[in-house]
């Protein structure tokens, strides 16, 4: 189970803002700029190839390496979506209620082992397949910071359901909108013309024991 960050700013604060009911605003002010931090400009503008991102999945064996989790492209599950609109809806903007569980439960996402906001990088090296529950929770913190390990890469042949594609792809077309034709396509040229032979290891980190 994960762990709860191993920084002590609650009690940091506590001591601060009693300091502001004490009336001691100066002593407050002290303590908070100990708490500062050197702001990082965000560039959001700089998304992850989906190439990339492909090449990570596939290291990864589409598997999430922080809790194991089997997980599934987002481009395989909004394609079912198109062939069972009613069964497995999907929205644009993932709207609860009308997007289906499996795709918070389930979707493949890219998660920086190093954040961006502490100065990572979107190189492959700095990427990990992750679970969407799991990518919510680590958010902008470090796998020191909560106590997570990275598990090592799994040696199950889940394909994420990749093989599927294109026939789910070819069953659903008839219900895409020209924005979901635009996606779909990229996504195919992308996925078929992908190979994990030049895919760089992530560095080294803390792993599970599965022994343990």
């Amino acid at each position: 189970m994960p762990l709860p960050p191993s920084d002590d700013y609650t009690d940091q604060l506590s001591s601060a803002f009693e300091a502001v009911t004490r009336n001691q605003r100066e002593r407050a002010d002290e303590m908070v700029t100990k708490l500062g931090v050197v702001q990082t400009k965000l560039d959001r503008k700089k998304a992850i190839p989906l190439h990339d991102q492909f090449q990570v999945w596939q290291r990864d064996r589409f598997s999430c390496r922080y809790c194991g989790a089997r997980v599934i492209p987002p481009p395989v599950l909004r394609a079912a979506s198109l062939v069972w609109p009613d069964d497995i809806p999907f929205h644009p903007h993932w709207k609860t209620g009308v997007t289906h569980p499996v795709y918070l439960s389930r979707a493949a996402t890219m998660d920086h082992l190093k954040p961006i906001a502490l100065g990572g990088s979107n190189a492959i090296s700095n990427l990990v397949t992750s679970c969407w529950p799991c990518n919510a929770q680590k958010g902008e913190f470090t796998l020191l910071q909560l106590g997570w390990e990275l598990l090592p890469i799994t040696t199950d042949d889940w394909d994420g359901l990749i093989y599927a594609y294109q026939a789910l792809w070819h069953h659903g077309r008839q219900n895409a909108t020209n924005t979901d034709v635009k996606y779909h396509e990229r996504w195919i040229a992308t996925i078929f013309t992908t190979t994990t032979s030049s895919i760089p290891a992530i560095p080294d980190l803390p792993t599970h024991d599965a022994s343990k």
